[in-house]
């Protein structure tokens, strides 16, 4: 996308100094000359540029088979990186379905003074189509936009690709109102600073009070302050009972992995008939596991994981449980 922007910003400025207003005949043969121009002016040298070329091709492949290899100890895992792009293309038009304008609305909602200051310079760069940079910034950020609404996979994380060139565009716009009348400046640098304050205030409230509320659009399928609660029962009952095994039946269970790394867990994903003494299931699956462990177990809380997914916790009702 930035190679685009880059070769679309030097043929827009160029058709922009070549064209007057309202001749429109020989437009798609000035395009392609323009175009020329643009490419020949990036590529002086083809020799140099050739091998450029193929030292960041060496560098790139190298760097991917290094991590990809686990340090050249997993040499299939060089392969399963390949092989999860055609994952992707499956999982890319079925999985995180949203509509075209996702991206707008998560921007507007997430990012406000950023997309709207952004979106102004945009607009004016394209409008005026003399400073090739910010042509080029803009051409950078209308793109990733469109091409990242156009496929059905949407999610927030993504928006943080359109940050980079927003930003761009949105000190654009501070700049040229800077410019345009010394009186304002004073109302200027007031806007400044509540654009600043609102986007430091989301920061923070997002970063440090609702980092877990799904009703903001970067906490997407992040994991509950609730299930902190269950690992803290099971450390609980750990201390009350001495090591206890732990089974955990339900299929989404990260990152309880990691909580429970210091205790002897073991990872089913399916109903299991078991006999440790702790078990963590979905709440899909209470009413098979439940008939399976039988009258010998209780369940002693429930808790959110993230969006949609609920854990159950089976204690065995020999063991005398610690308040809560």
């Amino acid at each position: 996308m930035i190679a685009i922007a880059v070769v679309s910003s030097g043929t827009f400025v160029r058709l922009r100094e070549a064209t007057p207003d309202g001749e429109t005949q020989g437009l798609l043969a000035r395009l392609f000359r323009a175009t020329a121009v643009t490419i020949r002016e990036l590529v002086p040298d083809r020799r140099s540029h050739a091998l450029s070329v193929a030292t960041a091709l060496i560098v790139f492949l190298a760097v991917n088979v290094l991590f990809y290899s686990s340090f050249f100890t997993h040499w299939p895992g060089v392969m399963d990186a390949v092989r999860s792009l055609a994952i992707w293309t499956g999982t890319g038009t079925s999985a995180h379905v949203r509509p075209w304008h996702a991206y707008v609305g998560w921007l507007a909602a997430a990012e406000l003074p950023l997309f709207l200051l952004g979106a102004l310079g945009a607009a004016h760069a394209i409008w005026r189509g003399v400073d090739r940079f910010m042509v080029f910034s803009a051409l950078w950020v209308v793109g990733m936009v469109a091409a990242y609404s156009l496929i059905p996979y949407k999610t927030p994380w993504l928006t943080l690709n359109m940050l980079a060139p927003l930003a761009i565009c949105a000190g654009y716009t501070c700049e040229l109102a800077w410019r345009f009348r010394h009186r304002f400046r004073a109302a200027l640098f007031v806007a400044a600073l509540l654009a600043l304050g609102l986007s430091t205030g989301q920061a923070l409230v997002l970063n440090f009070r609702e980092y877990d509320n799904d009703r903001y659009a970067y906490v997407y399928a992040h994991t509950s302050r609730e299930v902190l609660g269950l690992v803290q029962r099971i450390a609980q009952l750990q201390a009350a009972h001495g090591p206890l095994t732990i089974a955990v039946t339900s299929p989404q269970q990260f990152p309880l992995s990691w909580y429970l790394r210091g205790y002897r867990a073991g990872y089913y994903g399916r109903e299991i008939a078991t006999g440790d003494p702790i078990v963590i299931a979905s709440e899909d699956q209470q009413f098979v596991l439940g008939a399976m462990l039988g009258a010998s177990y209780e369940a002693v809380g429930a808790y959110k994981l993230r969006p949609g997914v609920r854990l159950i916790l089976y204690v065995r009702r020999d063991l005398r449980l610690p308040a809560s």
